[in-house]
């Protein structure tokens, strides 16, 4: 019976890997000028493919508990935290690289302006 806990163990972490792998992918979307300099385009690239993912999982959850009846924590629930401190995490990241962007821009309109 363990050995099966721990398959179904490596299989979530599996799970969690792929869906954070997808995730961070979309985030070289801001190599491109045109995504970069564009608020809310780049916005989108940070948290807008995480936002869709929470609002499937807890629809997917809502789902699950009630056809089940049963409240207790399950995959679902445990994916939607991760993601949920995914998402805080991306948007802490995001105004990070706004501010970067920001101060470069203005340092090419006003070259004395330090980084």
């Amino acid at each position: 019976m363990y050995f099966f806990d721990l398959l179904l163990s490596i299989g979530y972490s599996l799970i969690y890997f792929i869906g954070m792998l997808i995730f961070s992918l979309i985030l070289f979307l801001n190599l491109f000028e045109k995504i970069r300099n564009h608020f809310y385009l780049s916005m989108l690239t940070f948290v807008g493919i995480p936002i869709v993912a929470v609002v499937y999982v807890i629809c997917i959850t809502i789902i699950i508990n009630d056809s089940t009846g049963n409240y207790s924590p399950n995959f679902a629930t445990t994916f939607l935290i991760f993601l949920f401190i995914y998402l805080i995490s991306n948007s802490i990241q995001f105004v990070m690289f706004r501010k970067k962007i920001s101060l470069i821009l203005l340092n090419e309109v006003n070259p004395k302006v330090k980084l």
